[in-house]
């Protein structure tokens, strides 16, 4: 008997729905349990002291992972497949170029691919003939991801970053700004292959002879997708300059000094679903440009966001292959497009979105299909509960109020998506009574069914959806005074009404205080908790191997208070709600051919701060939709908060 065979509560009310609800993709980790992986992560300067010591060990796959601080050279990346990144990002990993002019930052040797990638960095400081910043060697190829390449100089060209016309390089999520060339050509970046990608970049800002940005090679064509334009200037060409073709796409030109673009010989620009500035006098400005302000939050704290109201939102191309990461139509320039969901190249990431209708606290989210849902929640200083269910569309920015919850109010529950459907489980009813109840949604349909109960009533637990079952992690129940679970129940959605029964015991786990209520995470296959509220223990941190039926506790967390948490692809993100510190990480795994998913060893944690939420949110969720991470409602107890921002 399948899950849609639990008792079916009677609808109080058709449902209205903004958008028609997609069916949820189930996300199933599948591995090669014999296959071992060998990559190893090698760090600076933990394991290394130094960045050119690393690159002297690293063989292909291998990761280099530096720390926050300045590193001072000029660096030589080796010709292998290795991806070269910071662990906290651009802002706090700096490498300093060493001021020698023919020193450029970081030189990419004859032969890398675009297996070699460098990412998070600030690079600064470089002064180069060819290229101050990066330089990319005849014959050599590289993935320049999310950094901030500012401040460097070159002599002849492409201060922030040179290649030549025969290299393909992939360049996305960079802030590429306040480089000079002098009197020479490109002040950004030169030698585009027209192979290559290059989007969601900022250039501000930089300098030139020719092409303050950026100079175009003939016998190319460069095409730049999502990416904003401003300040740059040269004596020709103050944009982009060259004898090469351009297409622009989705991009925002802006605060430059006559005609941005000029292309000589029998080359040609063209810009399409673009902001530029006086673009109405341009031959090259195409289809769906408009000329009006973009209103940047502040470009001059290099902040190019879009305000509230700003005409380059929903403006870019209308084709769905070019929506923004949460399904609406593209916005103009570099925070657009569907590869803007983690870029670092300067600014501010988390954006205010339309407020909830009703503000809550501890209520439970989650997403699903085009929608984001909240259920029940706390609204005051008391211990009333309550029933109401919002509805939030990424797409529209609109919130809807839904039928309510079936049955009593209730706050404190856990919400966790499964094959289309929500499911609702434990929670808070009133005066301290703890349900059991697992009630499944149906966003569809707007239909309610109660499932099997959970044998022991709870609140706070973890739960987790993985391979078509639920894992529940913990949590409490009130029996005269609070009691902790230390259990792990599992649920089988397709042995609903069979003898065996949908609910089976997984291993306990032995710790010194109990896990009680916890947040955690799926992710490749392994199930994370943190903290735990009360007891608390809130820099706790443990993994359950659900193939291998076995817990693990992992090195405490630097954490203050059980987190708020959400997956988005291989990332964990992590909020320590009364500091704002918000940070996430990723992790790699041996595996077994005999056993999975191996605890033996403690799986490798890549620690990363991101930039602080906006607001200190207590009880506020973490949600992930389509690689955005949203953060609604919380708030003190007698000011539950009507927030909803998103970060991106």
């Amino acid at each position: 008997m399948s899950a849609s065979s639990c008792t079916k509560l009677p609808e109080e009310q058709p449902v209205r729905l903004n958008l028609v609800l997609q069916k949820c993709l189930h996300l199933s980790v599948l591995m090669a349990l014999s296959t071992t992986v060998t990559a190893e992560v090698r760090r600076v300067p933990q394991d290394y002291a130094t960045i050119p010591a690393a690159f002297s060990a690293a063989v292909d796959g291998d990761e280099i992972l530096v720390a926050p601080g300045t590193y001072t050279g000029a660096f030589l990346f080796p010709a292998k497949n290795i991806r070269f990144r910071s662990s906290d990002g651009a802002a706090t990993t700096i490498l300093q170029g060493t001021g020698v002019l023919g020193q450029p930052v970081l030189t990419m040797a004859p032969g890398t691919t675009l297996g070699s990638i460098v990412e998070g960095f600030t690079i600064t400081g470089g002064v180069g003939g060819y290229g101050g910043g990066i330089n990319i060697q005849n014959g050599g190829s590289a993935k320049i991801l999310h950094n901030r390449i500012i401040g460097n100089t070159a002599t002849a060209e492409g201060a922030g970053i040179y290649s030549y016309a025969t290299n393909v390089i992939h360049v996305e999520g960079n802030l590429i700004a306040e480089n000079s060339s002098g009197g020479a050509r490109a002040g950004a970046m030169t030698a585009i292959n027209g192979a290559s990608i290059v989007r969601n970049n900022v250039f501000a800002n930089n300098s030139a002879g020719s092409g303050g940005a950026i100079y175009a090679v003939v016998g190319q064509v460069l095409r730049l997708t999502n990416c904003t334009f401003y300040g740059n200037s040269a004596s020709s060409g103050p944009a982009i300059d060259g004898d090469g073709s351009v297409v622009l796409e989705n991009c925002i030109l802006w605060n430059h000094a006559g005609n941005p673009i000029r292309i000589t010989g029998s080359s040609s620009a063209s810009a399409l679903y673009s902001c530029v500035q006086d673009g109405s006098s341009w031959t090259w400005t195409g289809n769906g440009c408009i000329t009006n302000d973009p209103l940047f939050a502040d470009a001059a704290n290099r902040d190019f966001r879009l305000q509230a109201g700003s005409p380059a939102i929903n403006a870019g191309n209308p084709a769905p292959a070019f929506n923004d990461v949460d399904g609406s139509r593209n916005d103009m320039g570099a925070t657009g497009g569907p590869y803007a969901s983690t870029p670092t190249s300067g600014g501010i990431r988390w954006t205010r979105k339309a407020s909830m209708p009703i503000g809550r606290r501890n209520a439970a989210a989650v997403a699903c299909g085009d929608a984001i849902y909240t259920f029940g929640g706390w609204p005051s200083n008391s211990e009333t509960a309550t029933r109401t269910v919002q509805m939030y569309e990424p797409a529209s920015n609109m919130w809807t109020i839904l039928p309510d919850l079936p049955g009593n109010s209730l706050r404190d529950a856990a919400a966790v998506e499964l094959d289309g459907s929500v499911y609702l489980l434990g929670g808070y009813l009133y005066d301290y009574a703890i349900t059991d109840q697992l009630l499944r949604f149906d966003p569809r349909s707007g239909s309610w069914t109660t499932c099997t109960r959970i044998p022991d009533a709870r609140l706070g637990a973890s739960v987790h959806a993985l391979h078509g079952k639920l894992y529940v992690l913990g949590g409490r129940k009130w029996t005269g005074g609070w009691s902790y679970y230390n259990t792990c129940w599992i649920y089988d959605p397709s042995l609903e009404g069979t003898t065996a029964g949908p609910w089976s015991r997984g291993a306990d786990i032995s710790l010194a205080t109990p896990l009680g209520d916890n947040s955690g995470i799926a992710l490749r296959g392994d199930l994370f908790t943190f903290g735990s509220y009360e007891p608390s223990v809130p820099s706790r941190f443990t993994t359950y191997s659900p193939r291998a039926n076995m817990w693990r506790q992992l090195p405490a967390l630097p954490l203050t208070a059980a987190p708020a948490t959400a997956r988005a692809g291989d990332w964990a993100y992590l909020l320590d709600r009364p500091t704002r510190v918000f940070r996430r990480f990723s992790y790699s795994q041996e595996l077994s051919a005999s056993r999975g998913l191996m605890l033996v060893t403690p799986p490798t944690i890549n620690l990363e701060q991101l930039e602080s939420a906006p607001e200190s949110l207590p009880s506020g969720r973490l949600v992930a939709y389509r690689n955005r991470i949203f953060l609604i409602g919380g708030g003190a107890p007698n000011a539950p908060s009507d927030s909803c921002w998103m970060y991106q």
